[in-house]
């Protein structure tokens, strides 16, 4: 999924129009730059380096594969719900999105052998 589907997918599903596309924008660079630290790098992988956030007028590829990318959408949709104070719909999108969160990080988990700690300190 790239970063327009899931803007266009989520607009069609919820009336934010006081939300920028910008804002959204941020929302998904902000999401994928914890995954990428939290998951991505700490696991070997073909992914690595820094991450760079996505810019108005890119259609960059999102991090989360099918069929996990959905994930985005759910995202989208409960960050727009908070930001309009439909805390009910929000919770309901965050439950949704916190399962496919952890369905794609068990999935990854399993596909991904964790990185050897190189510098662990022990007290």
């Amino acid at each position: 999924m790239t970063v327009n589907e899931a803007i266009i997918q989520a607009d069609d599903l919820v009336k934010n129009n006081p939300i920028s596309r910008e804002v959204k924008l941020s929302w998904l660079s902000a999401l994928d730059h914890f995954l990428h630290t939290d998951v991505i790098e700490t696991h070997e992988g073909e992914i690595s380096g820094e991450f760079v956030p996505y810019e108005d007028g890119t259609d960059a590829e999102l991090l989360v594969p099918s069929p996990y990318s959905s994930l985005y959408v759910e995202y989208l949709k409960m960050k727009i719900f908070y930001e309009m104070h439909e805390y009910v719909r929000y919770n309901n999108s965050m439950a949704v999105f916190n399962k496919m969160l952890s369905a794609w990080r068990c999935a990854y988990h399993s596909a991904h052998r964790p990185k050897a700690e190189t510098n662990v300190k022990y007290m």
